[in-house]
């Protein structure tokens, strides 16, 4: 008997330790398994598993079902051409074959349809593997929509940049054949306030990046250059509007022009006189109105028989820079300046509640309601 439960022992005992060491590997692909599932969950990224020949997705992470709104069981009931915008297995495996970076490896740019139909723009890096005797891709989805959004942003931003600074040359040149070349001294002065009137503008629009500018901020800052403690009042009304790029550096050149006419010539050049700019865009009516109305100053008797640069001047901004219209009219209470701008031509309609105030020289008070 001895032999046999000797025998029977050390089968006992091989039985044992085969158990164990089977059992020890379980526990070891259990913990290998344990952990990539925390990893496939906790990425920071969409991870999407599929059948490469199929394209049937097989695992999807819960990051990538936030992006793109499904479920995991409506995302596992799917194939990954149903998800990306190219919409077929054929175009998909080309787009692998062009961005190979490795032997079982691709990185590229692609594009998902959400659930609500949204577009994103995804960084896709696919490597494929073999699992438990089958082949499967893994593909690691990083959402780059903010980043491709923002550099659209920023290359419209550079374009709108070059084409208002080219503008801006050019009306520096269109200031400078205009002004009248009396002496160096005054031609000189004169070129340096255009220029400053230009800056302003300039600052305005880097300050709101290039989307447009407040006009009652910029007749602030284009008007209150020409009032002191002893100046009258210059009284702005009218609703707020956001002039676009295109419109602000030409009527900053306008409102300049108004105002130093108004210095030398018209109602500021009285310690009695006031100027009103009212604006409006009324109803149906795509464009903007302005009326620029001096009271108060040296009386007026008649148009004058030739026209000088400011006149000069305003005819070439309004009507060829900015494709409106002006109406002067000479009354014995001072000029009245009625302009009116397409807002169709420039891409703007936002307006605001109406809003009314008093610029006044420095010294003399805060801005006010008219």
């Amino acid at each position: 008997m001895t032999g046999p439960i000797t025998a029977f022992t050390a089968l006992l005992g091989l039985v044992v330790v085969l158990a164990m060491l089977l059992l020890r590997e379980w526990r070891r692909r259990r913990t290998a398994e344990l952990r990539a599932e925390v990893l496939f969950e906790a990425a920071p990224f969409g991870v999407l598993i599929l059948d490469p020949q199929s394209h049937r997705l097989l695992g999807a992470n819960d990051r990538v079902c936030q992006e793109l709104g499904y479920s995991r069981d409506e995302l596992l009931r799917m194939t990954i051409a149903e998800v990306d915008v190219l919409g077929s297995s054929e175009a998909l495996r080309q787009r692998g074959r062009a961005h190979r970076i490795g032997p079982d490896t691709q990185e590229f740019e692609a594009q998902h349809r959400a659930k609500d139909g949204t577009v994103r723009d995804m960084l896709v890096r696919v490597r494929g593997a073999r699992l438990d005797g089958r082949n499967i891709t893994y593909g690691a989805h990083f959402d780059i929509t903010a980043r491709k959004q923002a550099e659209q942003e920023r290359a419209l931003l550079l374009a709108e940049v070059d084409h208002r600074s080219r503008n801006l040359l050019a009306v520096v040149q269109a200031a400078l054949r205009l002004i009248p070349r009396t002496d160096a001294q005054s031609y000189a002065r004169a070129v340096e306030e255009r220029v400053l009137a230009l800056g302003r503008a300039h600052t305005l629009l880097s300050q709101g990046r290039w989307r447009g500018v407040d006009l009652e901020m910029l007749a602030n800052a284009e008007l209150a250059g020409f009032l002191d403690g002893r100046a009258p009042r210059v009284v702005l009304r009218g609703p707020a509007v956001t002039l676009p790029a295109g419109v602000t550096q030409g009527l900053a050149m306008i409102l300049h022009e108004l105002a130093t006419n108004a210095t030398k010539h018209g109602a500021l050049s009285r310690p009695g006189g006031q100027v009103t700019l009212t604006w409006e865009v009324p109803a149906g009516a795509p464009e903007l109105r302005l009326c620029w109305t001096e009271r108060g100053g040296p009386p007026v008797a008649m148009p004058p028989t030739r026209r000088g640069f400011g006149s000069r001047m305003l005819e070439v901004t309004l009507g060829t820079q900015l494709g409106g219209r002006l109406q002067r009219h000479w009354v014995p209470e001072g000029l009245v300046f009625e302009m009116q701008l397409p807002l169709n031509r420039h891409g703007t309609d936002m307006l605001h509640p109406p809003t009314g105030v008093t610029l006044r020289g420095p010294g003399t008070g805060s801005a006010g309601a008219a």
